[in-house]
Order: structure tokens, then sequence, then C-alpha cells
């Protein structure tokens, strides 16, 4: 059974690769650059996060969930300054 100190960071990668592959799929559709930079950045996440399941479930949890918290961890600061920037609606002036 996964524990939830490692879903919620899997999930949270996870929303984040699916925010950079709808990001990939409207810059290839859009023709706005030929760069695969992101591409590849999103496919170099893909393998880490699917190490750090291997790991989880191959008798190493506490590897794989150190490596699903560190990317989760600036995805949660972000998302956290996002939810008060629309709850606190500055004005920026």
């Amino acid at each position: 059974m996964i524990k939830t100190s490692f879903l919620i960071p899997l999930i949270t990668d996870c929303i984040g690769l699916l925010v950079a592959l709808y990001f990939i799929f409207e810059d290839y559709i859009k023709q706005y650059s030929n760069d695969g930079t992101l591409a590849l950045v999103t496919l170099g996440m893909c393998a880490w996060l699917g190490i750090a399941y291997y790991l989880y479930t191959h008798s190493y949890p506490k590897i794989g969930t150190i490596m699903v918290w560190i990317p989760a961890i600036p995805l949660l600061l972000y998302g956290f300054i996002l939810v008060l920037m629309v709850v606190t609606k500055p004005d920026f002036r």
C-alpha cells in the first residue's frame, strides 16, 4: 500500500508534468519554437518519477520518497504562492 508521504508529492509531480506536456503540445501545434529543451526536461522528469516509483516498490521506500519530494517541494511552494495571489488580489502599484 502506498503511503500518503509518497502519494501527495507523486500527484503534485504528475500535475506538473501534465502542465509541461500541455505547453509542449501547444508549442508544437502553434509552432512557436523548434527547441526541444522543454520536451527533454519533461522526459527526464518522467524517468526520474519512474525510477522513484520503482525504488519505492522494490524495498527502497525512503530513497523513492526522497526522490519524489525533491521536485515536489518547489511545485507545492509555487502553488501556495499562486493561491495566495488569487486570494489576496494584490494591486502591484
